[in-house]
């Protein structure tokens, strides 16, 4: 029989110890952690938390009574988005508090996304129509109806070729820019360079970097921390490299000693109807409310110009389309208009 080391049965309680405490996770999900945080304020202590949530306490209880932290326990347990929050929250709060923070902030991100996602279906939407049906009508059924007729070609005709180039172009624009938008995922330079060039030249851009910002401003308002904390958090969200790069520029000039509204008006990546709200707020102790006004006029503006923009895809589309009918409804008259020769 093969004797072991005695290093290895030594230390074979370290090793086992070790692998126990890897493989201990709090499987939650979203909505759980916000749960289990409401119970932690409410003074229930960690065993009958998880025993209200009907969650495997007595391999937790055993790993924290072994000299796990519960604040690393939920770290490991957290991923994405709510661990980044929960370790920036972490350093300036308690663990029940932290946690209610983090999944605030991730709910209210995923809010934020399925607003804009839910506003931006139709338009794309329409678009792909308008484009699915130029190239139906001017790639195969004209085509086929003309082909077997001797048909001169009208001005119509002519514009449906017009159209067709025209559909093309805006095809390749959107390739580029879809092209663009994953080369901006999988690369946070490319990601930090295109969005710095289009907040110095698009003024559209820059409102929209301003009305995030303003959203995240509230959000961390709610919860307590100060506007140098809250530009800190920003700066600390290494995924979003636009709020990043401007926030840290905006702590930065804070720790070297200069004045808030001084950094701010100095800022070029930030509108000007948003440094104007930030700073009345900021004087007059009506911060959150300002920037709540801030950020539903501006919404009011988004709502209003992405009305516009489906309207104009809307004329666009029922142009190409009234162009295609006519030029279905000519070719369908050639058969009468020859036996009139007859």
């Amino acid at each position: 029989m093969k004797t072991m080391k005695p290093w290895k049965t030594k230390f074979a309680w370290l090793n086992k110890e070790i692998k126990f405490n890897k493989q201990v996770r709090l499987h939650m999900r979203m909505d759980e952690w916000s749960y289990f945080a409401s119970l932690l304020q409410q003074g229930y202590p960690l065993k009958q938390a998880l025993q209200l949530m009907e969650k495997d306490h007595f391999e937790i209880c055993k790993a924290i009574d072994d000299g796990l932290r519960i604040e690393q326990l939920v770290i490991d347990s957290c991923k994405g988005r709510m661990k980044v929050f929960l370790e920036f929250f972490l350093k300036m709060t308690s663990l029940t508090n932290a946690i209610s923070c983090a999944c605030s902030m991730e709910m209210f991100e995923k809010k934020l996304k399925q607003e804009m996602l839910k506003k931006s279906v139709y338009p794309l939407f329409v678009l792909l129509i308008s484009f699915f049906t130029v190239y139906v009508f001017s790639g195969f059924v004209i085509p086929q109806l003309v082909q077997h007729f001797e048909f001169e070609q009208n001005v119509m005709f002519e514009l449906v070729e017009i159209i067709q180039h025209i559909v093309n172009v805006m095809v390749l624009c959107l390739l580029f820019v879809m092209l663009l938008l994953i080369l901006c995922q999988l690369s946070k330079r490319i990601l930090r360079c295109v969005g710095m060039f289009a907040i110095a030249h698009s003024k559209t851009v820059k409102e929209w970097m301003s009305f995030y910002l303003a959203h995240y401003l509230i959000e961390l308002d709610a919860h307590g921390l100060s506007t140098r904390q809250a530009f800190l958090f920003l700066q600390d969200i290494r995924k979003q490299p636009l709020f990043h790069s401007v926030s840290k520029s905006i702590y930065d000039g804070l720790n070297a000693g200069e004045e808030l509204f001084v950094v701010l008006q100095r800022n070029p990546w930030i509108s000007k109807r948003f440094k104007l709200h930030f700073t009345i707020g900021s004087s007059t102790g009506a911060f959150r409310e300002m920037m709540i006004s801030y950020r539903d006029e501006q919404q009011k503006r988004w709502q209003m110009q992405i009305r516009k923009f489906t309207m104009l895809l809307q004329m666009i589309s029922y142009s190409f389309v009234g162009v295609m009918v006519i030029c279905v409804y000519q070719v369908m008259l050639l058969p009468l208009q020859l036996l009139e020769r007859m």
